[in-house]
């Protein structure tokens, strides 16, 4: 792109010679014969450079280099006049003029000036663009630094906040699940997310067609979130998708994003994806190790390291994790009229009714025997009531292995804890809906009972 230069001076043939004398230079060249005219172009062009006579008829050419490098203190400033002393030659340099010519002009000098402003302005810009792609690169590193997937969230969130300060930013994404869940968030309290989550989903499921990208989207706040007051005019999205496939978002609440900016976040993008990938790959190889070899169901191991997870978000976010522990009454019944190997596709049948009674976003964990426990994120007592209930009913009314040649009924008992309602560690929750499924038994079994509180 040419570097565009604004001439400022009142005296008409003065203009006429620098043109004369700078038509053969490879820049856009602008005049004006006031302050008020050089301020209207400077607030509608990107000048680089301004050549200015400190002698104008509406104003003082210092002022004009005040106000100017007030507001775009990247511009920089050729003086040229034939009034000046010693001292104020100073005074201008101090306040970063890069060089003061005296009228009348010697061509050859007022040309080599501006080629020197012009060369000086490009090595610094290289210098900014060296400097902004080591603060990116480290920015990179810091987001792949971790292969645990919820550092890596939260190490993205660390250096978009770095990047883009003073901005709200949520990112939405599907990884584990193909549910979009929000990983983590900062510039909203925790009521302002309950209000823009719903509204936010709802636009990207709406309103959004979006992949892998190099474009990022802008949409108005206001067109978006309704009547939600926010301090923040416009909403840019940057596309996420991890080796799945599965789309995910960032939503950056902001002003503005230079073309610059918006670039650098490409760059990001990049970094994102890698550090979402190996967090993912590494919790696939972790996952082996995890999963119980009868139902495929999660084992106990997987169990604590799951839970301490979604305890976490759950107190980052405010929200509620429902414990259901659930135990097959009379199982023991089964295995001793039918034998063990019928007994172990029952279990394997069981746990996939478990799994159409939950969401994806929710955890089966095959406990030991014919105990389960399932992690319902983001859910109260009363949800976890009904999920329970349903699973309850589904128990009892189906009949397993009937491909078998079987018809075999059988039935649950359900015991429920909630963090942070009923408990608020891993143990304590697992603990009280362990001893609310027992009371359950000890009641009628084939029952839903809620913990009680302490």
């Amino acid at each position: 792109m040419k570097p565009k230069i604004l001439i400022v001076d009142d005296d008409r043939l003065f203009l006429e010679q620098c043109l004369d004398i700078l038509v053969d230079l490879d820049a856009e060249l602008l005049i004006a014969s006031s302050g008020t005219e050089a301020f209207e172009i400077i607030s509608e062009k990107n000048i680089d450079l301004i050549i200015l006579d400190l002698i104008l008829k509406d104003m003082n050419g210092e002022e004009v280099l005040d106000k100017v490098k007030k507001k775009h203190p990247d511009i920089d400033f050729i003086i040229v006049t034939g009034y000046a002393t010693v001292e104020s030659v100073i005074n201008l340099m101090k306040k970063g003029i890069l060089d003061f010519i005296k009228k009348p002009l010697v061509p050859e000098e007022f040309k080599f000036s501006i080629l020197k402003c012009l060369k000086q302005r490009e090595i610094i810009q290289e210098n900014k663009k060296l400097k902004e792609y080591l603060f990116l690169y480290d920015l990179g590193k810091i987001i792949t630094s971790s292969l645990e997937l919820s550092k890596v969230y939260d190490n993205i969130l660390v250096a978009l906040t770095n990047y883009l300060p003073n901005t709200g930013i949520i990112i939405y994404n599907a990884d584990v699940t193909d549910f979009l869940e929000v990983k983590a968030f900062s510039g909203f309290d925790r009521n302002q997310m309950f209000e823009l989550k719903e509204l936010i989903l709802e636009f990207i499921k709406d309103s959004l067609q979006i992949n892998e990208s190099d474009k990022i989207l802008e949409f108005s706040t206001k067109s978006i979130l309704k009547n939600i007051q926010t301090n923040y005019n416009n909403l840019y999205i940057l596309p996420i998708q991890n080796i799945s496939k599965k789309n995910g978002y960032i939503l950056l609440f902001t002003d503005s994003l230079s073309q610059d900016k918006q670039e650098g976040l490409l760059l990001l993008q990049k970094h994102i994806k890698i550090g979402i990938e190996n967090a993912l790959r590494y919790l696939n190889a972790q996952e082996l190790a995890y999963i119980d070899d009868l139902t495929k169901a999660y084992n106990i191991r997987y169990l604590y390291v799951s839970l301490d997870n979604e305890l976490k978000r759950a107190e980052r976010f405010g929200t509620n994790v429902s414990i259901l522990f659930i135990d097959l009454d009379f199982f023991k019944n089964v295995n001793d009229q039918y034998g063990h190997l019928v007994g172990s596709k029952l279990l394997i049948e069981f746990t996939n009714e478990i799994k159409k009674c939950v969401r994806g976003i929710d955890t089966v964990i095959r406990y030991g025997g014919d105990e389960f426990i399932v992690i319902c994120t983001e859910t109260d007592v009363e949800l976890a009531k009904k999920v329970a209930e349903r699973l309850r009913r589904r128990t009892e009314e189906c009949e397993f292995l009937k491909k078998e040649g079987y018809s075999i009924h059988i039935t649950c008992s359900i015991g429920i804890a909630t963090y942070p309602t009923h408990g608020t560690t891993k143990t304590e929750l697992i603990d009280l809906a362990d001893k609310a499924m027992y009371r359950g038994k000890e009641i009628s079994r084939n029952i839903v009972c809620v913990a009680e509180k302490g």
